[in-house]
C-alpha cells in the first residue's frame, strides 16, 4: 500500500494522509463501459478548490483535487466512480437534458457537492518515469526574498513535484506541489497561475529552468 497526501474533499474538511492502493498514474482500471467525455470538466468545490476530471492518452479517466496529482478513477455503477481505491467516491449528477452538471464527493462519511464549471479542461501529458527523471535536481535561487534557497524538483508516486527549500533568511521550506506537463519541457501548476519551463544543452541534458509567474521570469541554473 502506498500513502498519498490528499486534501480531504478539496480543502473543505482537513488535510490528511490517506492510504491508497498502489495504482500508478496513468494505469488503466477495470470499469463498466462508460462515455468518458461525459464527465470531463472542472467542478468547483469552493473558490480555492476544484476537482478536475480528464481523459489520459490511454482513454482512462483521471481526477485531481487542487494541489494534488491525478489519480485514475474507476466506474463502480451508473454515474458513480471510485478514486484512490474507494477512499473517495464520486457521484455525478445530470441535468434534465442528461448533461453531467455536478458531482458529489464522499469521504469518510462526509460529502460535498461541486458544480461543473464552463472552464476548459487543462492539457496534461502523462510522462513516463524515465522522462520525468531528466528534470530531477536542485536549482539554486539567487534573487529576491528566496535567495539562498533551492528550487527542488523531485518525483513522488510517478509525478514531478516542485518545492522551495529554506531560505538564507531563515524562512522554512514551502510545501511541495505537483507539476503537470502540458508541452515539451513545459509544466504548469494548478495552485497558482504559474508555470515552469526547462532548458537543455546541445546534448539534450537539462541544465536549468525558468519560473513564469506574475508576468515575470526567474531563470535558475541546475546545480551539478
Amino acid at each position: 500500500m502506498k500513502k498519498y497526501p490528499v486534501v480531504a474533499l478539496g480543502l473543505l474538511l482537513s488535510t490528511a494522509v490517506l492510504t491508497f492502493p498502489g495504482t500508478a498514474s496513468g494505469a488503466e482500471l477495470p470499469s463498466p463501459p462508460i462515455q468518458a467525455a461525459d464527465y470531463t470538466g472542472i467542478y468547483a468545490l469552493n473558490p480555492g478548490a476544484r476537482l478536475t476530471v480528464i481523459v489520459d492518452g490511454n482513454g482512462q479517466l483521471q481526477a485531481r483535487l487542487t494541489s494534488h496529482p491525478f489519480f485514475p478513477i474507476a466506474a463502480t455503477g451508473h454515474d458513480q466512480f471510485a478514486m484512490g481505491g474507494g477512499v473517495i467516491v464520486l457521484r455525478f449528477g445530470r441535468s434534465s437534458a442528461g448533461r453531467v452538471n455536478s458531482v458529489i464527493l464522499e469521504q469518510h462519511g462526509a460529502a460535498v457537492t461541486a458544480a461543473r464549471t464552463d472552464d476548459p479542461v487543462p492539457t496534461v501529458i502523462f510522462l513516463p518515469a524515465a522522462k520525468l527523471a531528466e528534470y530531477v535536481g536542485r536549482y539554486p535561487m539567487t534573487k529576491g526574498k528566496q535567495a539562498g534557497a533551492d528550487c527542488l524538483i523531485t518525483i513522488k508516486n510517478g509525478w514531478l513535484f516542485t518545492q522551495i527549500g529554506p531560505t538564507a533568511a531563515g524562512a522554512p521550506a514551502q510545501r511541495a506541489f505537483p507539476l503537470f506537463a502540458d508541452g515539451p519541457d513545459h509544466f504548469a501548476l494548478d495552485v497558482v497561475p504559474a508555470s515552469v519551463s526547462f532548458e537543455r544543452d546541445p546534448a539534450g541534458v537539462v541544465i536549468g529552468l525558468t519560473i513564469h509567474q506574475n508576468g515575470g521570469d526567474n531563470h535558475l541554473n541546475k546545480a551539478p
